[in-house]
């Protein structure tokens, strides 16, 4: 999600959620990206769409109706759709946010931990609450290389992980030795610009189906990179690894 702004240009969801959600406009929003995730879900019928949801976002009771109800109206499956929260949702109530989570999970849709291994992380959480998906942190993955410390530590997350029976996103890969690096450790799927730049739903489709994308001019982060360098591709072909910035 991006907003391109008449004078400001493209402002990123980094700048303009936290402002959203101050103001007490984030359930408009979240709910507007939903929406979206369902369109582009019934357009991309073979891929799973995964949306961002904020703290407050699941402090409200009737929210895990809200997303069975968006899906119904877009008539997509539940299990097509991946809400991504983070650990901070578990700090005001987590006895409330366990509950809401268990509903989304009765909803049918999946639910990833997202940026896992910073902030407030607790095992007690996955005790807790069996999520689908571990999102490990792009900090631990940009010091894959330069410190042996963050390899153990990816490294421990994926067999972890494995263990409990949840899928492992590698965040923030950016060149062909971190790629290298989390297949060798058998990382499920890798989100990040050495894959691609985030990009509307059109040219979305277009890199898809193998079509060449051109840059948008946007001086924020969502200029794309080519399609596939020979090395990422042959990385990609030689492991069951998932290129995946599909994500909303």
């Amino acid at each position: 999600m991006r907003w391109n702004h008449p004078s400001l240009g493209t402002v990123s969801p980094g700048e303009f959620i936290s402002a959203a959600e101050r103001c007490g406009f984030i359930n408009e929003l979240g709910e507007l990206a939903l929406r979206e995730a369902a369109r582009a879900a019934r357009e991309l019928p073979n891929l799973t769409v995964a949306v961002n949801v904020s703290p407050l976002q699941l402090m409200e009771a009737d929210f895990p109706e809200r997303v069975r109800r968006v899906l119904a109206e877009a008539g997509v499956p539940p299990e097509r759709l991946e809400l991504e929260v983070t650990e901070s949702v578990m700090l005001d109530d987590a006895r409330g946010a366990i509950r809401r989570l268990h509903a989304l999970r009765e909803v049918g849709v999946r639910v990833a931990l997202d940026d896992f291994g910073t902030g407030y992380s607790s095992l007690a959480y996955l005790r807790a609450f069996p999520f689908h998906t571990l999102k490990i942190d792009r900090s631990f993955i940009h010091s894959l290389g330069e410190q042996s410390n963050a390899h153990a530590i990816v490294d421990t997350i994926v067999h972890m992980a494995r263990a409990l029976g949840m899928r492992t996103v590698a965040e923030g890969v950016e060149d062909d030795i971190q790629l290298a690096a989390v297949r060798k450790m058998r990382c499920d799927e890798v989100q990040g610009y050495l894959i691609s730049r985030p990009m509307p739903l059109d040219r979305l489709k277009a890199w898809l189906s193998g079509r060449p994308v051109q840059a948008t001019g946007d001086n924020v982060d969502s200029r794309l990179m080519p399609w596939w360098s020979q090395s990422a591709l042959a990385s990609f072909l030689d492991e069951p690894i998932v290129g995946s910035e599909s994500r909303r």
